[in-house]
């Protein structure tokens, strides 16, 4: 008697039953895994915007400013545009008599899986709105380090908020010095992760 290769209709319907259990258990930690690389990748972007502006006026020995703004980021409002404390994206331009000039933007939007900065579920807030930097790499006025924190409202809370949540929220800081770091407020203060004084 000869066999025939295959599956039976049984045996398929028993390993997609089995798949779906395993993709039931595993998709909420996936989309909390997308919701921490979201947060993390617009930090990370934002924090590279700062260390530009401190690069560039180092450079160019010219005061250079990072701002937050909630308008597109772009070299045509870079006299015009209004900083904010929320604002979702941020530019870097050189602060010059006469017109100021325009080094980089970028939008609230990059990194967020959103079409535009308006719906980024990302969330950011700054201690302050903008920060000059001197031709030393120095922050001017900055009287306490400036702090930045990102979170995900639409994935849930942070890890830290009572309730807690599963979003992994981040902050970046800059010391007076202007030093930038990310660190994470949720964790402990012996933790090489957690934020400091």
């Amino acid at each position: 008697m000869r066999s025939q290769a295959g599956f039976s209709v049984v045996e398929i319907v028993v390993v997609l039953a089995i798949m779906a259990v395993l993709l039931g258990l595993g998709l909420p930690s996936y989309r909390t895994y997308i919701a921490n690389q979201r947060v993390m990748s617009t930090a990370e972007v934002f924090m590279a915007g700062l260390q530009l502006a401190r690069a560039e006026a180092v450079k160019l020995n010219q005061r250079v400013e990072f701002i937050m703004t909630t308008v597109d980021p772009i070299a045509a409002n870079v006299d015009t545009t209004t900083t904010s404390t929320t604002g979702r994206s941020w530019m870097v331009r050189v602060l010059v008599a006469g017109g100021n000039t325009f080094v980089e933007g970028k939008s609230g939007a990059e990194g967020s899986g959103a079409a535009s900065a308006a719906n980024s579920p990302i969330g950011i807030t700054g201690s302050v709105a903008s920060v000059t930097f001197d031709g030393f790499g120095a922050p001017v006025g900055l009287t306490a380090p400036a702090t930045f924190d990102f979170t995900n409202p639409q994935a849930g809370n942070c890890t830290g908020d009572t309730p807690a949540g599963p979003v992994r929220c981040l902050r970046v800081r800059l010391s007076r010095g202007g030093q930038t770091r990310m660190c994470d407020p949720a964790v402990a203060s012996t933790d090489t992760r957690a934020c400091g004084s």
